[in-house]
């Protein structure tokens, strides 16, 4: 057994991506304005292709200075907080600015800013530079000097004074977006770089040494008018909302003050990508690029819900599911392509969410879309039986989007990898129901699938330059491009091309939760050997993703730690949690792939904030304390050595897993350890818990018996009987 000691526990977020967008809104908002990495407001987001974004409405702030910033930080006031401070310092003087929307007769984003003269300067002329990029739009003001509005470029409106005016217009459009600056009158200016876009000034002060001048930004979301101590107040009216949220309901609690900061502001990041779908709060992916709930990605969502105790969240995700069932006994929500393995998924999901809940009844509800999910499974493998004798599919599944670096319809494993999955959920959720016959005709189809993918993998495992020995996700005849299935390998550039570990999060997933293989399964072992060659770097696989060239898919971390979790590496997951955290941006949100940090190339991919990562994170640091393998639990599994520092305390309050209940109250002292396991569920069901180094060699007792000094110890946990452990130095 590795102890579990990791490479690094420090949160320093030292492979933050260099851009960075941040949510302010609360939980529901249909408005989700971001604030970029400098302080810029983004509205209105639009993607013409896989790397081409932009947003509709941009409004950048900087000082008024010709100087360039020397130094750019940003961070939320608190991981509770939905509030964003950034501070660009320049050579002669300061920003800062306090971010936040703001919730009262109508729905605003504020920017308070003050600019401060550095120490020991003489006089420094400054106040706020506005630049504010309107596709379609120019500002223009009826008149007042402290707001401005859109109107259509072809509007054309004059500017009466050639000096200090603003260009105006008789009338404000109705509906047109509005900016308001409080305290300060607003002077027409150039915007940076004097490109097309519309730059404002607030009128200059002369600051000296250490002296400041503040004001603040409105943009009305809605009909409404704050003015400079409304802004104010409205702050603090900000703060009390966030303190007073409840975002965790069910108590998770690890002596790590960075670790816990991580899971509030995760918990934070999931409510508020949140919105209403016809009368359902359901939880998005992000507000950008992925807005919506993905059936693959709601999978882990949806659970990450149960454990941060958000079960109305939960149940209405379950309800957006149904509406995806299609009459072929399909269930997909990605049309464009033949995303075979949602079936999979969602199978999968209902069968999890009815384990965790104990809904039986809800679940009984869904067995008919089970049956016509299983029955649609078994169509495709009667497709695939005719596929032609040298295809490297038949037998198994037709070809299908692989997602996850593997674009196109091609001959992959990754969907083969998730409908193995759904058939086990399947199978689980047929016993669940004592639904005998289902239970025998889903296994049969699962040992049928099974047993085709291994005698298909014994022919395709390959070894990679290094030497490694693995299983590619591409299939040959699909050619190497990530994105174009058979292209002439000579015409695929090295950004596009597809890598050994490439698509591999299906793998992980099969893996666990799917537990289709044996931990020490060929099939495993080379797939961690190849993750730890990748994970040199930056302490995470690299190039696993849609970017297969010197990138990261930061949250595919916690797949791959599942898979070292399972194969009962504890030491590597516990690794790989803090990494993932170091690729979050200050404001812990994290990008769905970046560069290698200081690689300096232009490539990103996804959302942010993307709350898969967010899921991710809360799934990962329950699992290190409380793990469902088999047929029970391990607990403590992967908790590093310094969560046992003496006066360290770890509570997990009523998780819900697939064998009821479970709760934790472990309190480490300087000789001793207590852990407290309460289990609330039908049956006794068997643990083993993991003990940390320090505590495994002197007395151990279970219920005041002494048993022999181990690192692992096993348990009988019954149902809602408290079993006491105590161990010495």
């Amino acid at each position: 057994m590795t102890d579990r000691q990791v490479t690094s526990s420090t949160i320093d977020f030292r492979h933050a991506p260099a851009s960075s967008w941040t949510l302010l809104c609360r939980p529901d908002d249909p408005h989700k304005s971001l604030v970029r990495e400098d302080g810029a407001l983004l509205y209105g987001f639009h993607a013409s292709g896989f790397d081409a974004w932009s947003f509709a409405r941009t409004v950048g702030f900087s000082a008024q200075t010709t100087h360039r910033p020397v130094r750019v930080t940003q961070e939320t006031e608190s991981a509770r907080r939905a509030i964003v401070r950034t501070v660009v310092t320049y050579p002669n003087q300061t920003l800062e600015m306090t971010t936040f929307a703001h919730y009262g007769p109508a729905r605003y984003d504020v920017v308070l800013w003050t600019v401060t003269a550095a120490p020991g300067e003489d006089e420094v002329l400054t106040g706020l530079r506005i630049d504010a990029q309107l596709r379609g739009e120019t500002l223009a003001s009826t008149g007042s000097r402290h707001e401005v509005h859109a109107v259509p470029l072809d509007t054309a409106p004059a500017t009466p004074e050639w000096t200090d005016g603003l260009p105006t217009t008789d009338v404000v459009p109705a509906g047109a977006w509005r900016l308001r600056s409080c305290g300060h009158p607003l002077v027409g200016g150039s915007a940076q770089g004097f490109g097309p876009a519309d730059g404002l000034v607030t009128r200059p002060v002369v600051l000296r040494g250490s002296e400041s001048v503040s004001g603040a930004v409105v943009v009305p979301l809605a009909d409404g008018h704050l003015d400079l101590d409304q802004a104010y107040a409205a702050l603090q009216a900000e703060r009390r909302y966030w303190d007073r949220l409840d975002v965790q309901r069910l108590p998770l609690t690890v002596p790590d003050p960075d670790v816990q900061d991580m899971l509030t502001a995760c918990a934070r990041n999931l409510l508020q990508a949140r919105e209403v779908e016809q009368d359902l709060p359901v939880l998005h992916v992000g507000p950008t690029i992925y807005r919506g709930l993905w059936l693959v990605d709601g999978h882990f969502l949806l659970e990450a819900a149960r454990y941060l105790g958000l079960d109305d969240t939960a149940d209405a995700g379950l309800e957006v599911l149904m509406r995806r069932v299609k009459p072929n006994g399909a269930i997909v929500q990605l049309d464009s392509e033949p995303y075979v393995k949602e079936t999979g998924i969602a199978i999968a999901t209902m069968v999890r969410q009815a384990e965790i809940t104990g809904d039986s009844d809800g679940l009984r509800g869904r067995w008919p879309t089970v049956r016509g999910a299983v029955a649609h499974i078994a169509e495709l493998r009667e497709q695939a039986a005719e596929l032609p004798a040298d295809h490297p599919l038949r037998g198994l599944l037709p070809e299908a989007f692989g997602d996850g670096g593997l674009g196109g319809s091609r001959a992959e494993y990754t969907t083969t990898m998730w409908i193995l999955t759904g058939l086990r959920y399947a199978v689980a959720g047929a016993r669940m129901l004592g639904e005998a016959a289902d239970a025998e005709r889903f296994a049969d189809l699962f040992d049928s699938l099974l047993s085709a993918f291994q005698r298909s993998a014994k022919t395709q495992r390959r070894t990679t330059a290094d030497g490694l020995r693995h299983l590619p996700m591409n299939l040959p005849g699909s050619g190497e491009h990530q994105f174009l299935p058979r292209t002439p390998d000579s015409q695929v550039p090295v950004w596009r091309r597809i890598r050994p570990e490439t698509a591999t999060w299906a793998l992980c997933h099969a893996i666990w939760p799917g537990e289709i293989f044996a931990a020490d399964d060929e099939v495993v072992r080379d797939l961690l050997d190849l993750y730890e060659a990748r994970d040199d770097e930056q302490g995470i696989p690299a190039t696993t993703g849609w970017l297969p060239y010197k990138a990261v898919w930061t949250y595919q971390a916690s797949f791959a730690a599942h898979a070292w979790l399972y194969a009962d590496r504890p030491d590597k997951a516990a690794d790989y949690l803090y990494a993932f955290a170091n690729h979050a941006s200050p404001t812990r949100v994290w990008r769905e792939e970046q560069p290698l940090t200081g690689s300096g190339h232009l490539q990103i991919c996804g959302d942010m904030p993307h709350n898969w990562a967010s899921a991710e994170f809360v799934r990962l640091v329950r699992h290190l304390l409380v793990f469902e393998r088999g047929a029970g639990l391990d607990l403590l599994p992967a908790a590093p050595a310094h969560w046992f520092r003496p006066g360290a305390e770890i509570r997990v309050e009523g998780t819900p897993t697939r064998f009821g209940r479970v709760g934790l109250d472990v309190r480490a002292g300087e000789n001793r350890l207590e852990i407290r396991v309460l289990r609330q569920g039908p049956d006794t069901v068997p643990a083993r818990l993991r003990l940390p180094a320090r505590f495994s060699r002197g007395g151990a007792r279970v219920d005041g018996r002494p048993v022999a000094a181990a690192e692992e110890l096993r348990l009988e946990l019954p149902d809602g009987a408290p079993v006491l452990v105590e161990a010495d130095c």
